[in-house]
């Protein structure tokens, strides 16, 4: 029984140095890397950014012509509206309502407003959602033109797993890419193509 015990313990021990021997190499595996840093300091993202820029000012340039005219047939209705109240109309709904239904042009007016401005919130729900496809498709294909360098790196380093940075509690700074692959895009890649993206017409 006792040399049974032994034995056990001797695989005990064993496994355990194998164990400790093999932690650093596997620790050695995998490397991590910021993304938000490679799109904020690489030449590539800033460009992508400032080209997503411009294209968000241009689409805002394209409503902002039709919002203030909102803007203005709104204040013309509300002033319109706020003449015809008299002192005696103060806290008596039913004469207003009687004013106002006395101006059936003020009503057509305001039907028609609301039209125009149920119109334009939907114009620039679909501009927003456009805008948001065009910057998941940009960054989208910045990841991948990188992607290559990144492989070489990952290959360099001996690695076989790549993790986000913000995935990882507790790193050390060897194992943490991002610094080299900011250098090696900066050195290869310079701009990135981005192309506005638009929904089906309705």
């Amino acid at each position: 029984m006792t040399r049974v015990i032994l034995n056990a313990r001797q695989v005990l021990v064993a496994l355990t140095a194998i164990m400790a021997l093999s932690m650093p190499a596997l620790a050695q595996q995998v490397i991590v890397f910021d993304p938000a840093r490679v799109m904020a300091e690489t030449t590539a993202g800033k460009d992508v950014a400032a080209k997503l820029t411009a294209i968000e000012t241009q689409m805002s340039s394209e409503l902002r012509p039709e919002a203030e005219a909102l803007a203005a047939e709104e204040k013309a209705l509300q002033d319109a509206t706020r003449a015809l109240v008299t002192p005696e109309m103060q806290g008596n709904p039913q004469l207003l309502q009687q004013a106002l239904a006395a101006r059936p042009d003020l009503r057509q007016r305001a039907q028609s407003f609301e039209q125009r401005a149920s119109a334009f919130n939907q114009k620039r729900q679909r501009a927003a959602q456009e805008f948001q496809l065009t910057e998941q498709a940009a960054w989208r294909s910045f990841f991948d033109t990188i992607s290559p360098i990144m492989d070489e790196i990952t290959a360099a380093r001996g690695a076989s797993v790549v993790m986000e940075r913000q995935a990882v509690t507790m790193v050390k700074p060897a194992a943490d890419v991002t610094g080299d692959l900011i250098s090696r895009v900066n050195q290869r890649v310079q701009t990135i193509d981005v192309t506005r993206q638009r929904l089906p017409a309705q």
